[in-house]
Order: C-alpha cells, then sequence, then structure tokens
C-alpha cells in the first residue's frame, strides 16, 4: 500500500501527517515521531509558560490502528468495544479516516503518555445513553488528543452529550489540539470539555466549538473547569445560535494560575468568558482573560449579564486587551454576588480590568457592584445610537453598592484611570458612581 503524506500547519504551529489511503485495511498506516514517547509532559510544560499559543506534535510511530481492533468506519454500528481494547492495550489510539459510532464511554484510566488522534477526516458521533462522554479520563498523565471531529445530540435537544470528561483531580498534562465538538444538522451539543473535578496542566488549542445549546439554568458550556491549576486555553473558536449558548468557556470554583488567550467567540447568550465562585469554595484567583475577541450575545432575559463576567470570590484575575463587540447587555460584569449569603472578605478582591476595548454594547460598557482593590485602566468604551434603547443613555462605567435589591458590600478602593470613554450622549456622564460608594482615589477620565 502506497502511502502518501504531507505536512499541514494549523494557526498554532500544529503539525499533522495526514494520509490518503487506498484501502480500509490500514495495518501500515506508519508515521514518523521525531519526539519520543515520553516527551508529552515535558513538552505540554514548555509550552504553559509562554503567553502565546503553541502546539507539540501529536504523531505516533506505532503502526497498528483501531480498525486492527475490529472497529469499521462508516457503517453505522457501534465501534466502542474496538476503541476501548485499543485503550487496553497501552497502545496510542490511532484512527483511520471515516465515521465511528462510540455509544459507552471510552475510559482512559491511569495512562501516561497516550496518543489519541484521528489520521484525516475522523468523526467520532456519540450516540444513546444522556449523560454518555466520548472519553473520560481518569488518574492519568500525558495524554494528548488530537484531530477527531465530535459530535452529540443525537436523541433531543437537551441531551447532557460531554466529548471529553475528566472524573478526577489526579489527571495532568493533558493536551487538547485541532478537534471539532458540534451537534447534528437539527440537534445541539451540550458541553464540549467537561473538568470540573480538578486536574492540573490542561491545554486546550486551536478546537472548534459550535451548535451549543444552553439555557439560565444550565448546559451549553464549550468548555466547563473546576478546581483546575496551571493551565491554558487559547487559540480556540466558539459558535453558537442565537438563544441557545450559554457560556464559551466557564471557570467555576479553584481554577487558579490559568490563561485564556487568544479565543474567538460568537453568541452565547450568557457571559461568553464566565468566573463564577461562592463563598464556600475555594477561589478563583490569579487567572489571566487575555487578547480574546467576543462578539454578540447576552441576550438571555436576565440584566446582570457581561460578555466578559466576574461572580463572587475570584481574587486577583486579570482581564486585558479583549475586544468586546455588540454584545445585548454589558461588556464586563464584575459582582461581588455569587447567588449566596457573604461578607466583605469573599467579595471580588484585587481584579485588573485593563486596556480591553468594549465598542456597542446595550447598557453599560463597565459594571462594578460589590468589588474591592479593582484597577479599572485603559479601557476604550465606545457606544452608538443603535446599540441604545431609544429613551435610555448608559453611563460607560457604572459602579454600584446595590444590587437587585440586595444588601451588597460597598466598593471600595477602586483606581479608575486612563479610560476612553464615548457614549454618544454628552448630557450623560461616562462614568456613573451610585451613592454610597466608597472611591478615595485617582477617578480620571480621559
Amino acid at each position: 500500500m502506497k502511502n502518501n503524506g504531507f505536512l499541514l500547519s494549523s494557526k498554532c504551529s500544529l503539525v499533522l501527517i495526514l494520509f490518503f489511503l487506498s484501502g480500509i485495511n490500514t495495518a501500515e498506516v506508519k508515521a514518523t515521531n521525531p519526539y519520543p514517547q515520553d516527551d508529552i509532559v515535558s513538552s505540554i510544560k514548555k509550552l504553559l509558560v509562554l503567553e502565546d499559543c503553541a502546539s507539540i506534535n501529536t504523531i505516533s510511530d506505532q503502526i497498528s490502528t483501531v480498525i486492527d481492533f475490529g472497529a469499521t468506519p462508516n457503517d453505522n454500528t457501534d465501534d466502542s468495544e474496538a476503541f476501548q481494547k485499543m485503550l487496553d492495550s497501552n497502545k496510542d489510539l490511532l484512527i483511520p479516516a471515516g465515521t465511528y459510532n462510540i455509544n459507552k464511554s471510552l475510559q482512559i484510566q491511569s495512562k501516561r503518555n497516550l496518543k489519541v488522534y484521528g489520521v484525516g477526516l475522523v468523526k467520532l458521533i456519540s450516540k444513546g445513553i444522556r449523560t454518555s462522554n466520548v472519553f473520560k479520563i481518569s488518574g492519568s498523565t500525558g495524554v494528548l488528543i488530537s484531530n477527531i471531529i465530535f459530535i452529540g445530540g443525537t436523541n433531543k435537544l437537551n441531551i447532557r452529550n460531554i466529548a471529553i470528561d475528566f472524573s478526577d483531580k489526579n489527571s495532568s498534562y493533558i493536551g487538547i489540539f485541532n478537534c471539532t465538538f458540534t451537534g447534528n444538522s437539527s440537534q445541539g451539543f451540550n458541553i464540549g470539555i467537561n473538568a470540573q473535578y480538578g486536574g492540573e496542566a490542561f491545554l486546550i488549542s486551536d478546537c472548534t466549538f459550535n451548535s451549543l445549546v444552553g439555557n439560565i439554568s444550565g448546559n451549553g458550556y464549550g468548555i466547563h473547569i473546576a478546581s483546575v491549576t496551571n493551565s491554558k486555553i487559547c487559540n480556540n473558536n466558539f459558535s453558537a445560535s442565537k438563544g441557545r449558548g450559554r457560556h464559551a468557556i466557564y471557570l467555576s470554583t479553584g481554577v487558579q494560575n490559568c490563561k485564556v488567550l487568544n479565543n474567538n467567540i460568537s453568541n452565547f447568550d450568557w457571559a461568553s468568558i464566565a468566573l463564577n465562585c461562592y463563598t464556600y469554595e475555594v477561589e478563583n484567583k490569579d487567572n489571566l482573560i487575555k487578547n480574546n475577541v467576543i462578539r454578540g450575545g447576552g441576550d438571555m432575559n436576565y440584566w446582570g449579564v457581561g460578555q466578559i463576567s466576574v461572580f463572587g470570590k475570584c481574587w486577583n484575575n486579570t482581564i486585558e486587551s479583549n475586544k468586546l463587540y455588540n454584545g445585548a447587555k454589558m461588556g464586563i460584569f464584575i459582582n461581588g454576588n455569587s447567588g449566596d449569603n457573604f461578607d466583605e472578605k469573599n467579595i471580588s478582591t484585587g481584579n485588573k480590568v485593563i486596556n480591553n476595548t468594549i465598542e456597542n454594547c446595550g447598557t453599560y460598557g463597565i459594571t462594578v457592584s460589590g468589588a474591592k482593590n479593582l484597577d479599572l485602566i485603559g479601557n476604550k468604551i465606545q457606544k452608538s445610537e443603535i446599540a441604545r434603547s431609544a429613551n435610555q443613555s448608559y453611563p460607560g462605567i457604572y459602579i454600584t453598592a446595590n444590587l437587585f435589591n440586595k444588601v451588597l458590600p460597598s466598593s471600595h478602593d477602586i483606581v479608575v484611570k486612563g479610560n476612553q470613554i464615548n457614549i454618544g450622549d454628552l448630557r450623560k456622564s461616562p462614568i456613573f458612581i451610585e451613592k454610597g460608594v466608597k472611591i478615595p482615589y485617582n477617578i480620571k477620565v480621559n
């Protein structure tokens, strides 16, 4: 059998070897791997410290594929058993081009230095189980998943398909590159990557998330992580149909030292990027949200939503140099309330909102409610007549101590400096500070 290989470079320099195969029998498939297998962990370590995005080689030097373990592409039968057999053999999971049905979760347990990747156009369709995961990863270190299209939502709109699920806090150094998470033509996909149980050193890059379905009470997440540390989410594309997507990226309790960089997001009706932590949980802190582009969204019937939102016990996070366009409500929302009772020591503290561009949002450019030691510096807020209701004009920056008639700690020790605000209505103040809010220094509008 003759293999014709060529190099394909993605925007993050992801290098894949794609083969055009003349038959279904792929036992002769072979790719040259310039990196040793045990280099996965060290390679991810190097990439995580960079502020830009880059990927690593995901090919393997083995010749066997999942077809050798009994899978048959394009026959509309369940291939779960063959996939699991290959995973249990401790070989890399090499998947030749084609469409495969996965009706049971594939368990990646206690693996080290495992590569899972598609050769050519590979589609995995999740069917049959409401809580089905295609891959469920636990207790593993050094796993790469790349070049796979995950298709869910085959039963009904609210099916809870999760393509990749991390089921415990003991997994680390997991790389997910160049994958697509989507629904079928008429339905949707609830969660792409779910890591709510902790872990360390996850790198998610160059992926596409679309056809996501959610509502105000949950679901519709591209990426949902909690108690995850030292990780990076970069150069991904997220899109949702109007009225259907909830969050593109949701950083829940205990997410620390994570970077969210260079992602493109469209039409998520809740916060496109959200940090949220309740007072009884481990705080979200030291995360960087930078250079993301967000368009539209914020259309759910709920006032308190920004294209980027920070709720509750979130400390020392930086929101920097993001570009936000045409949000239905707020651009950026810093809210000390996360829906439970709290005291001042647990409100959002030490966060920085700097050098962001916010254009044509429906209400306020930046809203602050119940925060302290906050920097609002160098942001550019531009609003147009089209973006506002006929009888309303909102300030560019709104700082309040009261929200939804709840008793909140006063916002204080806030630096508002060097912001450029043009709200298109000279009768309105570009910054509105509600009575009772203490801001002792550095209020300046250029």
